[in-house]
């Protein structure tokens, strides 16, 4: 039996200190049958070129300007190929097993149509120095 296939889905603007946090817990996820499509809102940082040379497996798409999150999700939305979508911000750090878990639990119960994590809350400063969550 096909797992799922979960598309991932980020819009970000501007989010050049925390994108490789975001994406590092994403590629070590437990659960590999993902896309990754992000959308950089016209970032006039470093966000775009970070996302090209160091996660280049996931799509990228630069839009002229910034559409705000929601617009952009919903331009994401309709480009989407996945049975569940994720929809993640820039400044959220998946656990591990988090989509492993959050489908399994959806594919035992059909009646679930939407999970939410624990969310805990982390220093940036932190991660950048090493500190563990």
């Amino acid at each position: 039996m096909t797992e799922p296939r979960v598309a991932i889905q980020l819009v970000v603007h501007n989010g050049e200190r925390y994108i490789r946090q975001c994406l590092t817990a994403v590629r070590t996820q437990t659960y590999q049958n993902v896309t990754v499509t992000i959308l950089d809102n016209a970032s006039t940082d470093r966000t775009a070129d970070i996302i090209r040379t160091e996660f280049p497996e996931y799509q990228l798409l630069l839009h002229p300007s910034n559409l705000g999150m929601w617009p952009g999700q919903e331009l994401l939305l309709n480009r989407t190929l996945g049975e569940y979508v994720l929809v993640l911000s820039v400044d959220v750090i998946l656990d591990p097993t988090f989509i492993e878990c959050a489908v399994a639990a959806c594919e035992r119960d059909r009646s679930i149509a939407a999970v939410q994590a624990r969310i805990y809350q982390y220093a940036i400063d932190d991660l950048e120095r090493g500190v563990p969550l």
